[in-house]
């Protein structure tokens, strides 16, 4: 999981090189902190959901031990807003999928740098949690 998250990463950077495209650059982005949060859940020997939410995936990895920093957090929180369901009109998966009404983006749309720093502190900590270097 983890290296495909750094694969999903790599691919939002090259993306997000293109200001046109912040729909699969948030796509990208939520779809590599989705598997990084679900690689920490499975390096404590759980099994990870089937579940998009980022917050909730957050929430499961702080409860396992998992450090994110305040800021880190809010970042996540603003990923999710596209990527899993948007805080004002609950409309999900706006990054994948049209809505029945038109919806801008709105709200912060996050650097993808900001969330290599987030996948780095993780994967640390995977490491860290259960030993191995390569996954």
């Amino acid at each position: 999981m983890v290296g495909y998250s750094e694969q999903y990463l790599a691919a939002a950077k090259v993306i997000e090189a293109n200001l046109h495209l912040i729909l699969p650059r948030l796509q990208m982005t939520g779809q590599a902190i989705e598997l990084i949060l679900k690689a920490c859940i499975a390096g404590c020997n759980q099994t990870p959901p089937h579940d998009h939410d980022l917050i909730k995936l957050c929430k499961r990895c702080v409860n396992y031990d998992y450090c994110l920093s305040e800021a880190d957090v809010a970042w996540i929180f603003h990923l999710n807003h596209h990527f899993y369901k948007d805080v004002v009109t609950k409309t999900k998966y706006k990054s994948r999928y049209p809505t029945g009404s038109i919806e801008p983006v709105g709200g912060v749309c996050p650097e993808v740098d900001k969330f290599q720093d987030i996948l780095d502190k993780l994967k640390k900590q995977i490491i860290n949690n259960i030993g191995v270097e390569y996954f």
